[in-house]
């Protein structure tokens, strides 16, 4: 069975830029905070404030100000794309922050699913990310459910319609007209929308919408994603501040190291 697993990181902007530090870390673009880490948010900071009300609510003097980098968000997104590959042969990007991968065919390797998303999750802490993942049995599904929450997101043994019921329809900005549309007419959720007959979708949708939907629910299919791994081995850690002690720079080191043996490991080479 095909099983596609999202890995969302919804925290990009700021895992790219910087891992773990104790004082409040935000990520501005735009004069708006992008995001921020725990330490900023208990100070009550939320991705799209104002950097106005951010500066007022933090000490300036205990706070990393960062502007936000695209580019290294990307280069992070494809480092984490060649590990990805220790799990699955069939791995692509989605969107701007998002790993799809096709996890059905490994499940027995890996001892099931649920063994296989705890060793996900492990690596990712150790690298210093955190993801949403989703599972289902389309990539658009997979994508959606990294929304849900847990353990619908990873529990694929209901209908797919059925779990995405709940999901609000808002999640496709790239159909703000349609969404806004169906939203007039008190469809707001993908249960409601799932549940009209197909005259009713053609009445209130466009073909662009129609054929999305088809995807999501696997009646069109999509071709499979051919990965093949980059041929020289590159990463980069950022700290986003300023480094005072060599001793700071030890589990870079480190971890930089094991990520070249996980390289050489999955791309079965030696040195």
């Amino acid at each position: 069975m095909t099983l596609w697993l999202c890995l969302r990181f919804h925290q990009l902007p700021l895992q790219a830029l910087c891992k773990e530090e104790r004082h409040p870390v935000v990520i501005t673009g735009k004069q708006r905070v992008v995001a921020c880490n725990d330490a900023a948010a208990e100070h009550g900071v939320v991705a799209g404030q104002p950097v106005s009300t951010a500066h007022a609510l933090l000490d300036e003097q205990q706070t990393h100000w960062i502007e936000r980098v695209p580019e290294r968000e990307q280069e992070t997104l494809g480092g984490l794309l060649g590990w990805s590959y220790s799990f699955s042969p069939t791995v692509q990007r989605w969107r701007d922050n998002c790993l799809l991968l096709e996890v059905g065919g490994c499940l027995t390797l890996f001892g099931g699913l649920q063994p296989l998303l705890q060793q996900i999750q492990h690596e990712l802490t150790r690298r210093g990310f955190s993801a949403q993942p989703g599972i289902a049995e389309t990539r658009r599904g997979a994508w959606l459910l990294s929304h849900a929450p847990h353990p619908l997101a990873t529990d694929p043994s209901s209908p797919l319609d059925i779990r995405l019921s709940q999901l609000p329809l808002t999640l496709l900005d790239e159909f703000a007209e349609q969404v806004s549309r169906l939203g007039k007419a008190g469809i707001r959720d993908f249960g409601r929308l799932l549940a009209l007959p197909p005259t009713a979708l053609k009445r209130r949708s466009n073909s662009d919408f129609r054929q999305w939907l088809d995807k999501l629910m696997g009646h069109r299919q999509e071709p499979v994603p051919d990965y093949q791994p980059p041929a020289r081995f590159e990463d980069a850690l950022w700290f986003g501040f300023e480094i005072r002690q060599q001793d700071e720079l030890y589990p870079a080191m480190a971890e930089l190291l094991h990520t070249l043996c996980d390289f050489m490991r999955h791309t079965q080479l030696a040195t």
